[in-house]
């Protein structure tokens, strides 16, 4: 399950500090900034210049008002206009068959990543043979992690020989659903077997048609 953290803002006079406590923690300062006058961000809704990167997945909405008080928000949930302090919930990351070296595939905030999969049965094939292998290995993955070939946001292909990129096209145009494919790219590269022709990394959006 997610770890339950609290995260606060603490406003004095023009200067704010975002804090973090982990259970069983003592609040840490993560980020500060001070300001002539406290304003957001037009784009964002984030007070202008506080870097937030150490804290993934959290933004922070400005209420300009006569209070200079800031609200958070995380994962959609609002704690009040008027909150400058509340729980929070950091998103677990989901990894599927773990191992020393690598997951077979991770799912954090809604999207699926796979590791790069490789012809099982039929490596040492035809490239054709070799990426119909691994795409039904994609599918098995995604299945696993709720989702389907229709939620595929980007794939990444490497090709031992690119001289067979007509051969893996085929076997790709095959599978995929027309004029719903992700984005994609295809390169040359050396593959960690020579039996290996082809390997094919996926991101995926959860859910399925």
């Amino acid at each position: 399950p997610p770890h339950p953290a609290i995260v606060r803002l603490v406003l004095k006079a023009t200067v704010v500090n975002l804090e973090i406590k982990k259970p069983a923690g003592k609040w840490d300062k993560v980020a500060s900034q001070s300001y002539s006058k406290i304003t957001a961000d037009p784009d964002t809704g984030m007070p202008e210049g506080l870097d937030l990167g150490k804290i993934s997945g959290l933004s922070l909405l400005m209420q300009d008002n006569k209070d200079r008080m800031v609200f958070a928000k995380f994962s959609g949930k609002k704690l009040g206009p008027r909150a400058a302090e509340g729980e929070l919930r950091m998103s677990a990351i989901q990894r599927i068959d773990a191992g020393p070296r690598l997951s077979e595939a991770l799912i954090y905030e809604g999207r699926v990543y796979t590791s790069g999969f490789v012809a099982e049965e039929k490596a040492g094939g035809s490239i054709f043979d070799q990426t119909v292998d691994v795409l039904n290995q994609i599918d098995a993955m995604l299945a696993r992690a709720g989702s389907d070939k229709s939620r595929i946001l980007k794939a990444n292909i490497w090709l031992a020989d690119i001289s067979t990129f007509d051969e893996m096209n085929r076997a790709w145009e095959a599978w995929v659903i027309p004029n719903e494919g992700p984005v994609r790219a295809t390169v040359e590269a050396k593959l960690a077997d020579p039996s290996y022709g082809v390997e094919i990394m996926i991101e995926a959006a959860q859910g399925k048609a």
